[in-house]
């Protein structure tokens, strides 16, 4: 077991106990969200569902009302709720159709203003040299896997599990504990802990926290200022390598081989 000693250095709230994440160290795996996480882009978002749902709904989406009641969500649930509002749960192909111009918009912003940075890079290069890694999302395949190929770390995750891969979303824990599933064999085993209790996710919103918990996994909130929800759990500011310093105490070196291709 690693020692947990001066662990209050990963929270930018009060200090936390070393029996809260006791359990889950060394951690022997990592999974990432993508939007607001690895890649910084909730601002963008906020602006491409108001401009579509006021364009295509008349419908007013405030910033309030998408940070506090929908960030964090699904792209097919943050459109679903907006229709329900409407009055338009029943418009299949409404809803499909305002999911694709999303996707189309986005990809278009990505790749002209990259939101995932040098520093994430690093970050996430720094973890998968040490154990190995996967992504959980609730944004389209297409949207990620672009946006990952462009910033050259598609081939770092194992697993890369998006809003088409399953059922329900955050803060379900099928896609943590789908992603799980394909990191087990390649984690080094522990005799005292689960697979799920070895790995760390990181994440910037209360829907993905909750999930992650639900999981059985360890979550650390990324956020500067750290929100509400993160007080008593551990927090980093961004995914730089000045927070991989602070947290790589918690993992087991496995020097894992170059991933093979992501799904």
């Amino acid at each position: 077991m690693l020692p947990i000693n001066g662990l209050r250095e990963v929270t930018t709230l009060h200090p936390i106990s070393d029996n809260s994440i006791a359990r889950h160290l060394p951690l022997r795996g990592a999974i990432f969200d993508f939007n607001g996480t690895l890649s910084e882009d909730e601002p963008l978002l906020y602006e491409i569902y108001a401009s579509l749902f006021s364009e295509k709904l008349s419908y007013e989406l405030t910033r309030s009302d998408y940070f506090e009641n929908l960030a964090g969500l699904s792209d097919p649930e943050i459109i679903s709720r907006a229709l329900s509002r409407c009055g338009l749960s029943d418009h299949e192909e409404l809803e499909r159709s305002l999911l694709s111009q999303k996707i189309s918009r986005y990809c278009d912003e990505v790749l002209n203003t990259p939101r995932i940075y040098p520093r994430n890079v690093a970050f996430v290069e720094a973890i998968a040299k040490a154990v190995p890694i996967a992504l959980v999302t609730g944004a389209a395949r297409a949207e990620v896997h672009a946006a990952l190929r462009a910033a050259g770390i598609f081939d770092y995750f194992k697993a890369i599990i998006t809003t088409e891969d399953v059922e329900h979303g955050k803060p379900d824990p099928e896609g943590f504990l789908t992603a799980a599933r394909i990191l087990a064999p390649l984690m080094k085993r522990s005799a005292t802990t689960s697979v799920e209790e070895s790995i760390v996710v990181f994440e910037d919103s209360s829907f993905g926290v909750e999930a992650t918990e639900r999981a059985g996994m360890l979550p650390v909130v990324v956020g500067d200022p750290a929100p509400l929800y993160a007080v008593g759990r551990l927090a980093i500011p961004s995914l730089s390598m000045a927070s991989y310093e602070t947290i790589s105490k918690l993992f087991i070196r496995t020097n894992p081989a170059r991933p093979e291709v992501a799904q």
